[in-house]
């Protein structure tokens, strides 16, 4: 679907576009990835497996900020980092454009 996507918008220049709907869509991954954690322990534990130091993860788990605020903190970012979310299968709408652009 992205290449679908990269392919059609390919001849205009929508490179900051397709930048900021990258942003925009690994900071709604990381919101889904919160909200199926669902409980303070689970997100605890969870943030603790990702490499997020224990006050970092005590303080994101236990903060009473909705999933939206808190899927661009710092926490969140490093344990479910860019490279992670690669990782995981997520393409990245850029980079298949600089790919088409090359």
């Amino acid at each position: 679907m992205i290449v679908g996507w990269v392919n059609y918008f390919a001849l205009a220049d929508a490179q900051s576009h397709l930048q900021r709907l990258d942003q925009w869509l690994r900071r709604r991954l990381r919101q889904l990835i919160w909200n199926q954690w669902k409980t303070p322990k689970n997100r605890y534990r969870n943030l603790l497996k990702v490499g997020v130091s224990e006050q970092e993860a005590r303080y994101a788990a236990g903060s009473g900020h909705g999933d939206w605020r808190l899927a661009a903190s710092p926490p969140l970012h490093y344990g479910l980092s860019n490279a992670r979310l690669y990782r995981f299968g997520f393409k990245s709408f850029l980079q298949t454009y600089q790919l088409r652009h090359t």
